[in-house]
């Protein structure tokens, strides 16, 4: 009875046990960090460059072609319609401009993220096993990690 109540023992307090949970730790370094934000912030420039260029070019278009429109109609008795529609480029130009800001953001979150490792002392959010009734669940709880530099 010993032998099965001990073994009960260790089997439930190994099953419940909270030990810290190894995740694999991104292996992004500062130099990583800071070069995708050097790439994205060259790359939002020119989208967003694109982006207002695509808009400015496409503005003007359709202004002379209004304005031939609407030039024409005086000079000739009959209405001259077009058939030219600047959506797509609309479209187009204004995801260019959309997604060179979206970049430049991100950069500027990048930039962050490497300033940031800098620090010593972090906070994570640690996971760790909890037995419910109708299953287990890993609830997450703060941890203070604490990171020396041996140089």
């Amino acid at each position: 009875m010993k032998k099965l109540f001990f073994s009960m023992l260790a089997v439930i307090s190994i099953y419940t046990a909270n030990a810290q949970v190894t995740e694999p730790q991104p292996s992004l370094t500062k130099e990583d960090y800071l070069a995708k934000s050097r790439h994205q912030k060259v790359g939002g420039w020119i989208l967003t460059g694109a982006g207002t260029i695509g808009l400015l070019l496409t503005l003007t278009s359709d202004a002379v072609n209004a304005l031939n429109e609407g030039l024409g109609s005086i000079g000739n008795s009959a209405t001259i319609e077009s058939d030219t529609s600047y959506t797509v480029p609309y479209l187009l130009s204004a995801a260019a401009l959309g997604s060179g800001i979206a970049l430049l953001i991100a950069s500027s979150r990048n930039k962050r993220r490497a300033n940031e490792m800098d620090l010593r002392s972090f906070l994570k959010m640690e996971k760790g096993p909890l037995p419910l009734m109708a299953g287990r669940r890993d609830p997450c709880y703060p941890a203070l990690a604490i990171r020396l530099s041996i140089k």
